[in-house]
């Protein structure tokens, strides 16, 4: 990326474009198209079918049926439409500090969004508490009254919080028997950020909800303006094209390693690194006082993020405190860029470390403000012989009970239980 006097800084929060700034093949197929057709409302056009046949061709053989709009938030909120409209139910069960989206009922649904900004819940809303030894009668009682369960497959803005081993397994077994759906909306946690499917996003509002025929007939009369429109289809073709001919989606596994490998490696030495946490080219970093107590220190964060953009990288910082270093890079990012990125942020750490001392400051000054996140995600027996450092998103233990999946800006997908 550059500024307005032309310095060059590197990104590491660019995920919405898979394959980096301005790649010529998707900057060209965008120009072209604008020079053909650029909406076609109410009608189908040629980029849109070849573009829904692409992405359905990575799916399940039920999933068939496409809803194309406009972003995130407005997929979401369409999901929610059609579990409620197929379940007859109402209620959606989401996690603390998950973030759904912007629009009003999503918005609602995305406890982030309202406790950040102390906003007051215009949800009735109660805490689900599910205690192992009550877990038959927490089903028949979640039964009658779930419509949907969304949850991130990582939760990025809460801070990059990954589930405990076999968490989704777990609560899909459960959901067997309840006549509603699990949803996964990825935004910013996008699946070839875990190396999985392809799927496209560029910087067009290209938004999916992909289901089957029977789910989706009890949804009558949708339409949508822009949503499918040939530009943002086009665009969404040559994204595909790119990960696919250039190989990028094995770099969400290659390149993660090396970067999160060399995160842990600096770790050690520096007492206000609480943990390194991620997946694929999702990786969290946790700023805190000390190890031992392990409070956010988000000025501290805040410090981090202004050093490393003196020296020309940009990240992010998330999280409910604000304390944890967010990188989410594009495709294109290589093990050089990660090794650069590691070498600066243990500088700046140290010189932040440093000053801290020098000024005869305990570094519990840092995050006097504490705010706890008591992160209330559901309590699942694991299952014998499962490996603590294993995860439902490894790549030899594929989740197979998938009821409902649906990708925002690549792809979204809801999907029947298929057994």
């Amino acid at each position: 990326m550059y500024d307005d006097t032309g310095n060059e800084y590197l990104d590491c929060i660019g995920n919405i474009s898979h394959v980096g700034h301005c790649h010529p093949h998707v900057t060209r197929a965008g120009q072209d198209q604008l020079g053909t057709l650029v909406a076609s409302t109410g009608y189908l056009n040629e980029k849109s079918v070849e573009y829904a046949k692409r992405m359905i061709e990575t799916l399940p053989e039920k999933l068939c049926v496409c809803f194309m709009v406009n972003s995130g938030s407005e997929a979401n909120d369409l999901a929610v439409r059609l579990c409620r409209s197929y379940t007859g139910n109402h209620d959606v069960m989401v996690i603390d500090h998950a973030f759904h989206g912007n629009v009003s009922v999503i918005a609602d649904l995305s406890p982030f969004k309202w406790q950040k900004l102390g906003l007051e819940k215009k949800i009735g809303s109660m805490l689900y508490h599910f205690l192992i030894p009550t877990e038959v009668n927490t089903e028949k009682t979640l039964l009658i009254l779930i419509a949907a369960f969304l949850c991130e497959p990582m939760m990025v803005t809460a801070g990059v919080v990954e589930y405990p081993p076999h968490f989704l397994s777990q609560t899909f077994r459960i959901r067997k028997n309840w006549r509603s759906f699990l949803g996964f909306p990825i935004t910013r946690c996008s699946s070839r950020h875990f190396s999985g499917r392809e799927a496209s996003r560029q910087w067009v509002s290209n938004g999916w909800v992909i289901t089957s025929k029977e789910i989706a007939d009890n949804l009558s009369d949708y339409t949508n303006t822009f949503g499918g429109n040939p530009v943002a289809c086009s665009i969404g073709l040559a994204v595909l094209d790119v990960i696919q001919n250039e190989k990028l989606q094995s770099s969400a596994k290659s390149v993660g390693k090396c970067l999160k490998d060399g995160l842990k490696a600096i770790a050690p030495n520096h007492p206000m690194i609480g943990d390194v946490r991620g997946r694929g080219m999702i990786v969290g970093i946790e700023i805190v006082t000390d190890k031992e107590s392990r409070k956010p220190a988000p000025e501290a964060a805040d410090l981090l993020s202004h050093k490393l953009k003196e020296n020309k990288i940009i990240i992010a910082n998330e999280g409910q405190d604000k304390n944890v270093m967010l990188i989410t890079p594009p495709l294109c990012f290589t093990c050089d860029n990660a090794r650069h990125i590691v070498q600066a942020i243990d500088t700046a750490l140290a010189e932040i470390e440093k000053g801290a001392s020098e000024a005869g400051l305990n570094q519990s000054s840092f995050g006097e403000n504490r705010m706890d996140i008591p992160l209330n995600i559901l309590s699942m027996p694991a299952t014998s012989g499962y490996s603590s450092e294993e995860s439902d998103f490894d790549s030899d233990h594929p989740n197979k009970s998938v009821i409902v999946l649906y990708l925002i800006f690549e792809f979204y997908c809801l999907i029947q239980f298929l057994i």
